[in-house]
């Protein structure tokens, strides 16, 4: 076995060099995701053209630690078809060559290859597996990879199988049940429950309403757009049965209504003052005017059995099901955010709106 070890960064400023060399797979996954894969441990079976561009697509993002198993040496068709291998390398460990030249590319990877079959490393080391993340099986023989996916799957660990013959090629992912909490929605609608207001935001966003009789242009302009919205939202309920506007045609009636509600000029009653706040309630209005329900796809995961029925071994994910599950039977509701949009309005009115909403998500 050959360890080849990368050299460690200097401490300082580690972070802001790795956050500008990071730049845009921050952008996509977060610091989470990042975090979780330099955390990774993968292992790849057979240094192939398609192993080596795998694990190279995982050390450039800067995966955490990687093992190459192949007992093969270089052949010239190695050195042919293989980016990382050239002619100077026939004969010596492909996985060591391969190994040493990933590394070049990231100097905050670690890797080390092991030359040995995967039939050697069941027999000698059972449990060498199971230190890893993920097991990439590239070309594996059908009896190598029934052995190799047996003790995986006792594991839990996933084996992704790959097999490339030219152009064409295939990838099978054996993987349990694979729980993730990693939502990044590109237009997620506020979550302001103006159809189902509880006490303290009725009698918060009705003494606005009233204020806004009296107040200078001022602070007309600047009342926060819920507001406008619930008092448009109480006529319009009085004259329609209860109801809030359901579709295309009521809501851009209740938008034209809403509009009239903005200050007309002094000096010319006919036009009205440019108030932004009555701009932003009537855009806001197809996406925050919603009936509030519980989404087809959250339903289903909180009436599955494994939400219902939690143990010691039930995953975090589970857990934490169970007690939406709870919460849903109890109050016939999913619990509110607690988090409103960025809106105009006055700081001190934004804050105290705000508050109202976190008070009621921690309840």
């Amino acid at each position: 076995m050959s360890s080849t070890p990368s050299p460690c960064l200097p401490p300082s400023p580690l972070q802001s060099e790795k956050a500008k060399r990071y730049d845009r797979q921050l952008r996509l996954w977060g610091d989470h995701g990042q975090t979780a894969l330099e955390r990774a441990n993968v292992c790849l079976i057979n240094a192939s053209a398609t192993g080596t561009e795998i694990l190279k697509s995982l050390v450039l993002p800067g995966m955490g630690n990687f093992t190459i198993l192949d007992p093969s040496p270089v052949t010239g068709e190695d050195a042919g078809n293989n980016f990382f291998l050239t002619a100077d390398s026939i004969g010596q460990s492909r996985g060591e060559v391969a190994t040493r030249l990933l590394l070049e590319m990231n100097h905050e990877v670690r890797g080390e290859s092991r030359q040995e079959s995967v039939e050697q490393v069941l027999d000698e080391d059972p449990d060498f597996f199971t230190n890893f993340s993920l097991v990439v099986a590239c070309g594996l023989s059908e009896k190598s990879l029934l052995l190799l996916s047996g003790k995986l799957d006792s594991s839990k660990i996933p084996l992704l199988v790959v097999r490339t013959s030219g152009f064409l090629g295939y990838i099978r992912l054996q993987l349990g049940e694979h729980l993730m909490v990693e939502t990044h929605p590109d237009n997620a609608a506020p979550d302001l429950r103006l159809d189902q207001p509880w006490d303290a935001l009725v009698s918060w966003l009705e003494e606005e309403g009233r204020r806004m009789t009296t107040m200078d242009l001022k602070d007309h302009g600047h009342t926060p757009y819920p507001v406008i919205m619930h008092s448009f939202i109480k006529e319009w309920r009085e004259k329609h049965d209860g109801n809030i506007p359901a579709n295309y045609k009521e809501k851009k009636v209740f938008k034209e209504e809403m509009l009239k509600g903005m200050r007309k000029r002094e000096n010319n009653p006919e036009l009205y003052e440019d108030e932004e706040n009555f701009e932003e309630a009537a855009k806001a209005v197809n996406t925050v005017l919603v009936k509030s329900a519980i989404p087809s796809n959250t339903q289903d995961i909180i009436n599955d059995p494994s939400a219902e029925n939690i143990s010691a071994s039930s995953a975090n994910f589970w857990i934490l099901a169970h007690a939406l599950r709870e919460f849903v039977v109890k109050e016939n509701r999913l619990p509110v955010s607690g988090v409103i949009p960025d809106m105009f309005s006055d700081s001190e009115r934004f804050i105290k709106l705000q508050n109202i909403y976190r008070d009621k998500a921690g309840q």
